[in-house]
C-alpha cells in the first residue's frame, strides 16, 4: 500500500494534474454551453406578391421573431442571398394570396434555405400554423370575405391562437449537449493519465525501481499498486466532473440508472487511457520522448473520435479511420446510455474499449524493457 498512497501523493501534489483533471473540462464546458446558448438572430428574406391585409400580418409576425429583408421576386438574387448568408429563410406570397385564401382555395405559403436546420423550426412552425389557420377559415367561409375577415381578426385577438415560443431542447440535442460534454472530459482524462502515469517512468529514470527490487516488494505487486492509484485517479476525476458539470453548466447526464452507466462507461475508458498512459511510460526512455508521444498518440485519437468536433464533419476516409479509436467507441457506447438503450446495448464498443485495455496493460506488465523495470 505504501507504493500507492506514495502515488496518489504525487499525483494530487502536481497543480499541472488537478487543472487537467477538473479545471480543463469544466473550462471548456463552459466555453462550450455559453457559445450553443447564444441567442440566435434569424433573417428572414421575405418575397410579398400580393401585398395584402394576411401577408401583412404574417410578416408583422415575423418581426416578432426575426429581422426582415424585403426583395422583389427575383429567383437569382434571393439565391444568391441564401448562399451568401444574407438571410436564413426565404418566404415567398404568392400573387392574390389572400384573394385565393378567400376562395377555400388553400394556397401553400412558400419557405426554402439553402440547408436544412432545426434552428429555423420554430419560425417555419408559426408560418404553417398561420397559414393553416387562414386555409381553415377559406374553407368555412368560402367567398365571404367578411366573416372570414372577422375569424381573422378573433385569431388575432387570441380567441384561436397559440402562442410561439422557440421550443426548448429536444432529447436528441439533450444527447448531443452530453456526448460533446464527455468528449470534452476525455481530453482532460486521456492528458491526465498520460502524465499520471510517467510516475513509472520516473521511478525507472530516477532508479527507484531498481532499489525496490533489493526490497521485499515484488515487481507485480509495485505494477500492480501503481495501476490501482491510477483506476483511483480516474474514478475521482469521473465522479467529480459528473456531478459538478449539470450545477455549473445546463447538461444532463441523467439519473438512476443512466447516470450510473455512463459513469461504468466513462471508467471503462479511462482504464483505456491508463493503459495508453502505462504502455508510453513504459516503453519510453525518458521524459522527453513520453512527452512526444503523449501529443503524438493523443491529439490524433481524440481529433478523429470526434472529441474536438463532430466526427460528421470529417471527409468519409477520415471517418472509417476515426471507426478504430477509443474515443469513438467511447462517444458512441455513452450516446446509447444517454438514449436509455442500456449497457447491453453498447456491448460491442465496451468489449473494444476493455480489449484494448487488458491488451495494452498485459504488454506493460509482461515485457520487460531494458533496464528490468
Amino acid at each position: 500500500m505504501t507504493i500507492l498512497l506514495n502515488n496518489l501523493r504525487r499525483i494530487f501534489g502536481k497543480p499541472l494534474n488537478i487543472i487537467l483533471m477538473v479545471v480543463v473540462p469544466i473550462v471548456l464546458n463552459i466555453f462550450f454551453i455559453s457559445v450553443t446558448n447564444m441567442e440566435n438572430v434569424y433573417v428572414v428574406g421575405v418575397i410579398d406578391c400580393d401585398d395584402s391585409r394576411l401577408t401583412q400580418i404574417i410578416t408583422d409576425k415575423l418581426k416578432e421573431n426575426a429581422d426582415i429583408v424585403y426583395f422583389e421576386d427575383d429567383e437569382m438574387r434571393i439565391n444568391s442571398a441564401l448562399l451568401n448568408g444574407e438571410i436564413h429563410l426565404a418566404v415567398r406570397f404568392a400573387e392574390n394570396y389572400e384573394q385565393d385564401m378567400i376562395a377555400g382555395k388553400a394556397p401553400q405559403l412558400e419557405n426554402y434555405t439553402i440547408m436544412e436546420d432545426e434552428d429555423y423550426e420554430p419560425i417555419r412552425l408559426m408560418l404553417s400554423s398561420y397559414n393553416g389557420a387562414f386555409q381553415d377559415f377559406g374553407k368555412i367561409f368560402k367567398d365571404d370575405a367578411e366573416k372570414f375577415n372577422q375569424a381573422v381578426d378573433k385569431y388575432l385577438d387570441g380567441d384561436l391562437s397559440a402562442e410561439y415560443k422557440t421550443l426548448g431542447y429536444s432529447e436528441q440535442e439533450k444527447v448531443s449537449r452530453a456526448v460533446s460534454s464527455l468528449g470534452y472530459l476525455a481530453m482532460g482524462m486521456m492528458f491526465l493519465m498520460s502524465f499520471a502515469t510517467t510516475l513509472l517512468l520516473e521511478d525507472k529514470v530516477t532508479r527507484v525501481y531498481s532499489r525496490l527490487l533489493t526490497t521485499p516488494v515484488s515487481r507485480a505487486s509495485y505494477l500492480i499498486q501503481h495501476l490501482i492509484s491510477y483506476v483511483i485517479v480516474a474514478a475521482l476525476q469521473v465522479v467529480l466532473i459528473i456531478n459538478i458539470l449539470p450545477s455549473v453548466v445546463d447538461i444532463s447526464f441523467g439519473s438512476g440508472q443512466t447516470l450510473f452507466e455512463v459513469i461504468v462507461v466513462t471508467l471503462i475508458f479511462a482504464t483505456s487511457c491508463i493503459a495508453i498512459g502505462l504502455t508510453i511510460s513504459r516503453f519510453s526512455k525518458n521524459n522527453v520522448v513520453a512527452g512526444a508521444f503523449v501529443g503524438l498518440v493523443n491529439l490524433p485519437v481524440l481529433m478523429l473520435g470526434g472529441c474536438m468536433w463532430p466526427r460528421e464533419l470529417m471527409p468519409e476516409a477520415v471517418q472509417k479511420i476515426g471507426d478504430f479509436m477509443p474515443t469513438t467507441w467511447f462517444l458512441s457506447a455513452a450516446e446509447t446510455v444517454l438514449y436509455g438503450e442500456g449497457l447491453g446495448s453498447a456491448k460491442m464498443e465496451l468489449i473494444y474499449l476493455g480489449a484494448l485495455a487488458v491488451v495494452l496493460l498485459t504488454i506493460s506488465f509482461t515485457v520487460k524493457t531494458d533496464d528490468k523495470c
